[in-house]
């Protein structure tokens, strides 16, 4: 199983790097390509998740108000899980070096929720501390009290529903002040470091870019299949109560392959891609 997993990353490295290897050398723009990064897809993706955040909590309290539509509410927290794919990798800068706790990653992206803390938080109307129990708020912890099942039938209880009204404000500060310091200053410092230091943008986006690359491997890929037969697989598979995981992982990759090459959608910046940087391919 361990080798069929590095075989999967091989094939996505030797066809990232074939992929580069179609553009002819020539004086690579350091910083072209960083302000293609944080300009065309770093700020945007933030941008629209903060923006997916608001919806979620819109219907959260739609539902909770008038409509009680749990398909509504579970459709709107796919749309930001989903889309989450798309920017946990870019864990630097002020997602990487985040004011309250860790990373961005860590506060709203911890799996799986620990079902057992975040059950006695419930009852005991506690709120998750702000540097601890990441494994008791953030995206999981919604998915969790939002499809587990039997989660309808209790979901605007009091004490439940407080709880959520907590973790969804957590959530969108965390989400909102990444975004906003993004947009506001740290774009600028991050096209400007053109250098090649470890605290320079060029090796802070790389360093990001492996961690991805061995969280898939490692946490999403590997642990799941080596678990044994008396172990829960809802303590080691992503996005389980949604079976939303394949889903995810499937674009998750997709996204590493589309940094390393340095573009989306947008042809006219493919010219600026990372594996070029040192004129490798």
């Amino acid at each position: 199983m361990k080798r069929t997993i590095n075989i999967i990353f091989l094939f996505i490295t030797i066809f990232s790097v074939y992929n580069c290897k179609q553009d002819e050398n020539s004086d690579f723009d350091t910083k072209g390509m960083l302000y293609n990064y944080s300009v065309n897809m770093i700020e945007p993706a933030y941008k629209q998740l903060d923006e997916l955040s608001r919806t979620l909590k819109e219907t959260w309290i739609s539902y909770k108000n008038e409509t009680k539509n749990i398909d509504d509410l579970q459709t709107a927290w796919t749309n930001l899980f989903i889309h989450w794919q798309t920017v946990n990798i870019y864990n630097l800068g002020p997602s990487g070096d985040y004011i309250i706790t860790k990373s961005l990653a860590h506060d709203i992206g911890t799996f799986p929720a620990d079902t057992d803390i975040l059950e006695e938080y419930i009852e005991l109307e506690k709120a998750p501390l702000i540097n601890k129990e990441s494994n008791a708020r953030g995206i999981f912890t919604l998915e969790y009290l939002f499809f587990a099942d039997g989660s309808k039938d209790i979901l605007t209880e009091e004490k439940r529903s407080k709880y959520i009204d907590i973790i969804m404000e957590l959530m969108l500060a965390d989400i909102n002040y990444v975004y906003t310091q993004w947009s506001a200053t740290y774009s600028t410092i991050f096209v400007s470091n053109t250098g090649n230091s470890t605290s320079e943008s060029t090796s802070l986006l790389f360093n990001s870019f492996l961690q991805s690359f061995e969280f898939i491997k490692n946490i999403k890929l590997k642990e799941p299949l080596l678990k044994t037969g008396d172990e829960k697989l809802e303590n080691y598979v992503e996005a389980f109560y949604s079976n939303q995981g394949i889903r995810a992982l499937k674009l998750n990759i997709k996204t590493i392959i589309e940094v390393y090459k340095g573009y989306d959608n947008n042809t006219q910046y493919r010219r600026f891609r990372f594996c070029r940087l040192y004129g490798l391919f």
